[in-house]
């Protein structure tokens, strides 16, 4: 094993080239050592992804030439090379689709990573009052661990920000598509049982429209909720967490705690509940802070 990956004359040229590309002393080492000399190599956070995965690629080049000359196929050093750089420009690819890698060497490859620095983009996200006569809904779902411990949380606002009903619950151990997908039912029964009409509900996870893949254990779930959206004329929008923060709030206080949590009127909230409540009354804006820009088409539905 370690002939092949290693000691062999063609790994030993192929390991060297890409230390030498990324500044990398892995002499009179083990196999392992030098594997662990690519993992705990200084480097940004981005050229380290990259560093800790081209040990893998090198010995899957190898691997795959060894099986070629066992099928009378040659690889040439050159050919190994480029087999492991194109990986490389994949994988730089689907990680940060902002850097352009393509055809570059495996030295042009660590020196753009290595002075790469991403521009940060800040987007304003509102929570916004819904129209006079109609009622808005607030839902989130949050799991520790994903899947893990899980609650989730909704809370109703009339057209002047004013709570009219919070409710959080912890579920126990679920996903976090889970978890919003019974946040969204609880708040439809809860609803029902009032005989409210005309709302709309916003949540993180539009998983009524599929965005997100369903788990076949709430498909039946999703099956009710949506008969129930089209009884109770419903309109369900996607929202981002930092305009969500009053349901992301009830999930968490759910979390640290067992059984229903239930607020009817507003002086019952905790006091970081009344906040957010006040602050979103007040239409005071969140900041999102991402490194991908919200495209145009996105923005109306995100109250920006």
């Amino acid at each position: 094993m370690s002939h092949l990956f290693l000691t062999a004359s063609i790994a030993q040229k192929l390991w060297k080239y890409f230390a030498s590309c990324a500044g990398i002393d892995i002499e009179d080492r083990n196999l392992m050592q030098t594997i662990k000399c690519w993992w705990y190599a200084e480097a940004s956070n981005k050229l380290q992804i990259v560093m800790r995965a081209i040990p893998a690629l090198i010995m899957w080049g190898l691997w795959k030439r060894r099986n070629q000359i066992k099928h009378e196929r040659h690889t040439s050093f050159e050919g190994l090379v480029h087999q492991v750089e194109k990986n490389l420009q994949l994988m730089v690819r689907m990680k940060s689709t902002d850097i352009k890698v393509t055809g570059r060497s495996g030295l042009d490859i660590v020196k753009i990573l290595g002075a790469h620095k991403p521009r940060i983009y800040h987007h304003i996200v509102q929570w916004k009052l819904p129209e006079a006569r109609l009622l808005k809904c607030n839902t989130d779902g949050a799991s520790k661990g994903n899947p893990g411990e899980s609650a989730y949380g909704f809370c109703f606002r009339d057209s002047n920000g004013d709570l009219i009903h919070a409710q959080a619950k912890r579920i126990g151990f679920a996903t976090d598509i889970e978890a919003e997908a019974r946040a969204i039912h609880a708040a439809l029964q809860f609803s029902k049982e009032e005989g409210w009409q005309d709302m709309e509900i916003e949540t993180t996870k539009n998983i009524i429209q599929r965005i997100w893949r369903i788990p076949w254990e709430i498909a039946k779930m999703i099956d009710v909720i949506i008969r129930e959206v089209q009884q109770q004329q419903v309109t369900i929008k996607h929202i981002y967490r930092e305009g969500n923060q009053m349901a992301d709030y009830l999930a968490n206080v759910a979390m640290n705690q067992e059984g229903m949590h239930t607020f009817r009127p507003f002086t019952e909230l905790p006091r970081i509940g009344k906040c957010i409540i006040n602050n979103d009354k007040a239409q005071i804006p969140n900041i999102r802070i991402k490194t991908k820009q919200i495209k145009s088409h996105e923005r109306s539905a995100v109250g920006i």
